[in-house]
């Protein structure tokens, strides 16, 4: 099952899984040399990855489905010079929420549900 995917370069990076436990294997297709990897993420991709200059931010969740909802609980974040992985953690789980990626900033809009909407009241900057 395809959950996201994001392109830099000549390669694309779709996070697929199982559709009942969440997306958590990146695959890597070099559209050049067509070869492909595969990485896994830390937990289950939460939301969509945004590029940052020469990062790309997975948003992930640590917490199961069975936690009332999955709540972004930390980045994954893959570095497009040296090809290596990191993790940065957040203080605290977000609900619903939304990233952003500005003048090579990563912003994450938190926020929650009302009325069969979202309202995005909190907006932080990420640090990489």
């Amino acid at each position: 099952y395809l959950f996201s995917g994001i392109s830099a370069g000549n390669k694309n990076y779709w996070v697929t899984g199982d559709y009942w436990e969440g997306g958590n294997l990146v695959e890597i297709r070099d559209e050049i040399t067509h070869t492909t990897s595969y990485e896994c993420l830390s937990g289950v991709l939460y939301g969509h990855p945004v590029n940052n200059g020469n990062k790309l931010i997975f948003p992930v969740s640590s917490l199961p489905m069975s936690t009332l909802g999955y709540k972004l609980t930390h980045f994954d974040v893959y570095d497009l010079a040296t090809n290596t992985w990191s993790i940065s953690k957040l203080s605290s789980p977000v609900n619903y929420h939304l990233l952003i990626s500005v003048n090579n900033e990563v912003y994450e809009l938190g926020g929650f549900n009302v009325a069969g909407g979202f309202l995005y009241d909190k907006i932080y900057k990420l640090i990489f």
